[in-house]
């Protein structure tokens, strides 16, 4: 955490990397790598770990919305569109976390269609 509140996210992908528990009873330090690896523009990593954490517990609209913007990143509007549907309906977010989910659902459903 150290490392990403001083801008140091590549440090902190490559120390979290190097440990890698079980992911289910460390689901707290998989958040981490996530977040860790998004900042660090690493989307598909932040991606797979992200669907790694809504597979084991599938209500958490944060990781949803974590997901929606690793997805976002890559292009994959149609993908993203559908995490951050499934955050909204989690009925989970701080409100300023529920806005951004909703402001990238607006914005992206004239991408992909919807």
């Amino acid at each position: 955490r150290l490392l990403l509140l001083t801008d140091r996210e590549s440090e902190a992908v490559e120390l979290l990397m190097s440990k890698q528990p079980q992911i289910t009873p460390h689901l707290s330090y998989y958040e981490l790598l996530a977040l860790a690896a998004r900042q660090n523009r690493q989307y598909q990593l932040s991606e797979q770990i992200y669907a790694n954490l809504v597979a084991v517990e599938g209500n958490r609209g944060d990781w949803w919305v974590g997901l929606g913007i690793a997805l976002d990143a890559q292009g994959l509007s149609g993908k993203a569109h559908g995490a951050f549907l499934r955050a909204t309906k989690t009925n989970q977010l701080s409100t300023a976390l529920g806005d951004y989910a909703r402001q990238r659902l607006a914005s992206l459903s004239g991408k992909t269609g919807r």
